[in-house]
């Protein structure tokens, strides 16, 4: 199968960092880039490895599909680099490069879920732009290639495992320690990344935190009326305050212990319907 063109995905945003500039009003930029993700749902595992082997057997469709579920990891990913000084537009962009390149370089007989390997490839794709660009801070030839060897055995543990690999796993997997891989790690970043993090109320955090809210009450949906109401007193999601077990169990009329094995059994049943890690992680 030949890869995907990134053109057909929604957002007209610039082909390559070196292009025009992102419109003035990036904020309309990103609602309307939101508003287009609504079309496309969050994928359950059985549908999502089901569409993983068909792309792998050349089914186009099935390519698109894949990579049109896991644009809102695209968003997530680029929101970590808003600072590093390249229009959040041409991040995305960028990533939406490697989301294409996942869906390509996927293989579901090694196991894992898609969007923890694509998670890798998409971050992977900005980093490296920004690089190219001179973005990030420089380093010595040995140690660029010390961190080129670091992302492709991350990219290959995140498929095997399931999920992001450890700093002690990576050491193990490279024969260093963990310690030169945490180093490693923080030099992949960009240079404002290592200062602080974006803006708070920023458009593009906006985008993020509103996609967010999206795939979480889409996933919600497939909790128990009770699980739900557990759900969201504990995490907020009623009126902005997160509940305590005691004062849920109050509420509710049940003993704190139930109210627990409730939370646990629907805390279960997201992480195992979402494949996207930066909504599962956002729920421990």
């Amino acid at each position: 199968m030949g890869p995907v063109p990134v053109q057909c995905f929604p957002v007209a945003v610039n082909p390559s960092l070196g292009g025009e500039p992102a419109p003035p009003d990036i904020h309309d930029g990103l609602a309307a880039y939101l508003a287009e993700l609504g079309r496309y749902p969050l994928l359950a595992p059985d549908e999502e490895q089901r569409l993983a082997w068909s792309a792998r057997a050349g089914d186009r469709q099935a390519a698109f599909r894949l990579a049109e579920a896991n644009l809102r990891l695209v968003l997530a990913v680029a929101r970590r680099y808003a600072t590093s000084g390249v229009p959040f537009l041409d991040l995305v962009q960028e990533g939406n490069v490697g989301l294409l390149q996942a869906v390509d370089g996927f293989d579901p007989a090694r196991g894992g879920r898609f969007s923890t390997y694509a998670y890798w490839c998409i971050g992977r794709a900005i980093r490296q732009s920004a690089a190219d660009q001179g973005r990030l801070v420089r380093v010595p030839p040995a140690t660029a290639e010390a961190m080129d060897r670091l992302r492709r055995a991350a990219d290959r543990m995140a498929q095997f495992l399931g999920r992001d690999p450890a700093d002690g796993e990576l050491a193990v997997e490279l024969g260093t320690t963990a310690e030169r891989v945490a180093r490693l790690v923080r030099l992949s970043r960009p240079a404002a990344a290592l200062d602080e993090g974006q803006p708070e109320g920023s458009p593009a955090d906006e985008v993020v935190l509103a996609a967010l809210r999206m795939d979480l009450y889409a996933t919600l949906a497939r909790l128990t009326a009770r699980e739900r109401r557990v759900v969201r007193l504990r995490f907020g999601l009623v009126d902005g305050r997160r509940c305590s077990m005691t004062e849920v169990a109050r509420r509710l009329g049940l003993p704190r212990e139930g109210i627990q094995r409730i939370e646990q059994c629907a805390l279960a049943k997201l992480r195992h319907a979402v494949g996207a890690p930066w909504l599962a992680g956002s729920l421990d």
